[in-house]
């Protein structure tokens, strides 16, 4: 349970508390064990058996307050820190404090919301939301094909609408986005709508990041993204289907991180200009509830037309993932999990594959 604190003690400030205002802290702690084996024929493979840290989610803290201003009008903030519960090392490396978000801000329910700092784009507060395994569990999770359903930018301005009719819709833009290679003058436009209504579910979002360079160093260039997803809760069963397109690059690739005893070998890098590219993706997947949890189930794709030979002197092929997995609530704020997920053509490339298998735990505060 989140818990209101008495003092910012932990940021060497007091806390005046009074009837309309508060400020929460709350956090998450994952961690388990996981074995990861991944192969390029004629290449090499490497495996990799041990703690798991962040898999169904990422380990974090956080502060989030709000002050009312009016009967309609209040002030927000939220500042959250992303670590690696292994060895409590920043969770990004390029920043020590508050790596996940840090926002302050106005909201009414009349007029809507508007914020400003790092935030998330809509593929991840919107599209993000869908799917058995949403963004989470590793290998599992839909931004491993869907390069826009992780993403936060530095420097955003967002406005978010109030809900109408089981509408809401967002747009936000920023000039130091703060992701590619070069940090600087990277800029970045999001905008996505949801729609949710008893079963119902459906979102669209879009993404456009300019200024980022290409593969080769040599100039710059602009990458758009685009995703949708439709669900239908039967009770017996969620049921959703994705799909959506990167064009001219992709914004982050997750499955990096599992081909990096492999050395620099995807074709597809994050956060670059690649002229021509296009990828279609999709994903179908099944959420199942029992009495003290849930059965999960996602099959997903990403299909390139790249042209270019790969480790191994492979070529180009259809990436697949197929993932199942159990979730079992101990608590309303403790659950144990299982997921497995097969991928071949990982990145793209062909005739290779990587398997990850988890057991982890994820307890809330």
């Amino acid at each position: 349970m989140k818990k209101s604190i008495l003092a910012l003690i932990l940021l060497g400030a007091p806390l005046l508390a009074h009837g309309q205002s508060s400020v929460v802290l709350y956090g998450l702690l994952d961690g388990g064990i996981q074995h990861q084996h991944v192969k390029i024929d004629n290449f090499g493979k490497a495996t990799r058996t041990g703690m798991s840290q962040g898999v169904r989610a990422g380990n974090r803290w956080g502060l989030k307050g709000s002050e009312n201003l009016n009967e309609d009008l209040k002030v927000i903030f939220t500042l959250e820190n992303g670590f690696k519960l292994n060895d409590g090392s920043a969770s990004d490396a390029r920043r020590t404090a508050f790596t996940r978000q840090a926002f302050v801000g106005l909201s009414s329910e009349t007029l809507g919301t508007l914020t400003l700092g790092r935030q998330y784009n809509s593929g991840f507060t919107y599209f993000g939301t869908f799917g058995a395994f949403g963004t989470s569990y590793g290998l599992a999770g839909i931004s491993r094909s869907f390069s826009s359903a992780l993403v936060r930018y530095d420097n955003m301005l967002k406005y978010e609408t109030p809900v109408m009719a089981g509408f809401k819709a967002t747009a936000g833009y920023s000039r130091d986005a703060g992701i590619g290679v070069e940090l600087e003058d990277v800029k970045a436009f999001m905008a996505g709508m949801l729609y949710s209504s008893g079963p119902l579910r459906f979102t669209v979002n879009y993404d456009r990041v300019s200024n980022l360079l290409d593969q080769h160093g040599l100039g710059t260039g602009a990458l758009k993204a685009w995703n949708a997803a439709l669900s239908w809760n039967f009770d017996v069963a969620e049921i959703t289907l994705s799909a959506g397109q990167d064009i001219d690059g992709r914004i982050s690739n997750m499955v990096s991180s599992i081909l990096a005893p492999l050395g620099n070998v995807n074709p597809a890098p994050n956060a670059v200009h690649i002229d021509g590219f296009k990828a279609t993706n999709a994903a179908l997947s099944a959420s199942v509830p029992l009495d003290h949890g849930k059965l999960l189930a996602n099959w997903m794709m990403s299909d390139s037309n790249l042209d270019v030979a790969t480790a191994g002197g492979h070529g180009i092929a259809t990436q697949q993932a197929l993932s199942l997995g159990y979730v079992h609530e101990l608590s309303e704020r403790t659950s144990l999990y299982a997921v497995g997920t097969y991928m071949k053509n990982v990145a793209y490339i062909d005739q290779s594959s990587a398997s990850e298998w988890t057991l982890g735990m994820m307890h809330r505060f």
